[in-house]
């Protein structure tokens, strides 16, 4: 008997419940989609600036995107006009569920959008036929296309630059004479041999 009063309580409630749970949902779910709109409103928007040469995106996926983004504003507002009509007793026509589902539709155009750009590389850029290669004047020498030499102010082509003082040397009388070492067995002793030790040796020789 308890639990089909109880059963019955409930049945009764649920509705109630669910109003209380989607009211509690709405601000949250309602910022997140202004958001989501705002930020899609400004990349197709940054989109179409994109000069023609540079375009990565076709018009298609441009329309496409735009097209999302406006029945989505759309339904946003309609939705919400028409639940501020009801009573808050009768069930709400603005479901969180709903909503999610508008966002996530619309984040999956603006990925697909974002994931293109980050993977496609750049056109390369024609070149100007009219562009011409700059040619050094026919009356220029070689010498005078080198590097110029940067002289100090004040200073003349032909002023010759100071050449360094030469160091003086340092030299001894020219008369002096080399002098000689005089060791064991350089002195005149040495020179000149006793006579006696000159007449052995011619006796030897005999």
């Amino acid at each position: 008997m308890l639990k089909e009063k109880l059963a019955e309580l409930r049945k009764l409630c649920q509705g109630l419940f669910f109003r209380v749970e989607e009211r509690k949902k709405w601000p949250e779910r309602l910022s997140a989609l202004d958001n989501l709109l705002n930020h899609s409103s400004m990349f197709l928007k940054g989109a179409r600036l994109i000069p023609e040469m540079d375009q990565i995106f076709t018009e298609v996926e441009m329309t496409t995107l735009e097209k999302v983004i406006n029945e989505t504003w759309a339904w946003k507002n309609a939705t919400i006009a028409e639940q501020a009509k009801l009573p808050t007793t009768e069930k709400p026509v603005l479901l969180s569920k709903d909503i999610e589902a508008k966002m996530m539709a619309l984040d999956r155009e603006v990925q697909y959008l974002l994931n293109k750009a980050k993977f496609t590389k750049p056109r390369p850029r024609p070149k100007d036929k009219n562009e011409t290669r700059a040619e050094p004047p026919l009356n220029v020498s070689a010498s005078d296309q080198g590097e110029k030499v940067i002289r100090p102010p004040g200073q003349t082509e032909d002023a010759k630059p100071i050449s360094e003082p030469e160091k003086e040397t340092q030299s001894g009388p020219a008369d002096a004479e080399p002098l000689e070492l005089e060791g064991p067995g350089t002195g005149p002793e040495q020179k000149e041999q006793p006579t006696g030790q000159k007449q052995t040796l011619k006796n030897d020789e005999l």
